[in-house]
């Protein structure tokens, strides 16, 4: 696909050496590190050079696949967020974020990304170093998914949805809305409980877009302010933040904001030589004097240009680096 460009069939490019890729469904290859290896060839004019790849490619039992569960603190360092996040290609954009405890089922993998069948049409793409095994013959999770429950409090809502695992899940967040989507789950929902009239919530309904997917939608009076999904045991909870209370003279004064002036050490870098992580930092230290000067908090990810940040961070993880 070439960017800005409003009729692709006008492109016909012609065919050239490159890399693909294929399926060979056969016995394990190069397993006594002679037979059947692949080998890389790179060859410029009449001279070439050949090497054989160190990987060992074997087939994928998908009789009985393997289910894994996901934590993203294997380590047990305590300074993760607990959450998993899914692309829809390797090391694409994010699309999901999978609570610690999420099980799916195995269905490739690619160098250092696991790809994870979550429903009969979709796959999530994650670091495969967040992918724990379950023990060889777990059958894969999925089931009904049964009547929920909304659950008020003083300063969010809470949905409670009982599952028979611990299911893939999505949430897409629209204007006044929220919508949870169940990978592997078939609907039962006999009852949507509102535990009594909430100003915050208009109404509730679901779906079944697919045999195998469900969907719950909250419709809000308000505009969405922040929601976090976890598991508590194997009820999923969805938790919706209800909006503070904003003086219309004084929008930003008692409002705790957060700034994350991009992450080195990744970055473009200008004709000038400027470094985009550089010019970042300058963005963010203007905006911070801004917001404190209309009475906001505000904290930075970081204040010095070499800091190096994690790919992903948020609000429940620690500081990675010094703030001023």
């Amino acid at each position: 696909m070439r960017a800005f460009s409003t009729d692709t069939a006008a492109f016909r490019l012609p065919h050239a050496a490159g890399r693909y890729m294929g399926w060979l469904p056969a016995a394990a290859m190069c397993a006594d590190g002679r037979t059947a290896c692949a080998t890389l060839t790179v060859a410029v004019g009449g001279d070439s050079a050949s090497a054989r790849w160190p990987l060992t490619v074997n087939t994928l039992d998908l009789t009985f696949p393997t289910v894994v569960v996901l934590n993203d603190d294997t380590a047990h360092t305590g300074t993760t967020d607990s959450l998993t996040p899914g692309r829809a290609v390797p090391h694409g954009t994010y699309n999901w974020f999978f609570p610690t405890g999420t099980e799916a089922t195995l269905s490739g993998r690619w160098n250092d990304q696991v790809r994870l069948q979550l429903s009969r049409d979709a796959v999530a793409w994650v670091n495969a170093d967040e992918v724990v095994p379950l023990s060889a013959g777990t059958p894969p999770s999925g089931g009904v998914v049964g009547s929920v429950r909304l659950s008020p409090g003083p300063k969010s809502v809470i949905l409670r949805v009982p599952l028979p695992a611990r299911l893939p899940i999505q949430v897409t967040e629209h204007d006044r809305a929220l919508t949870l989507r169940i990978y592997g789950g078939a609907s039962d929902i006999n009852w949507m409980q509102y535990g009594g009239t909430d100003p915050l919530v208009r109404r509730m309904s679901y779906a079944q877009p697919a045999s195998d997917e469900v969907t719950i939608t909250v419709d809000l009076t308000r505009r969405v302010w922040g929601y976090r999904a976890r598991y508590d045991g194997r009820d999923l909870l969805l938790e919706i933040r209800r909006p503070p209370e904003i003086a219309p003279d004084h929008p930003l004064r008692g409002r705790t904001i957060v700034l994350d002036p991009g992450h080195p050490p990744l970055g473009a870098t200008g004709p000038t030589g400027l470094w985009e992580p550089v010019a970042t930092l300058a963005v963010a230290l203007k905006a911070k004097r801004l917001l404190e000067g209309a009475g906001a908090t505000v904290f930075l990810t970081r204040t010095s240009p070499r800091c190096t940040m994690p790919t992903y961070w948020s609000p429940f993880m620690p500081m990675p680096c010094p703030t001023a």
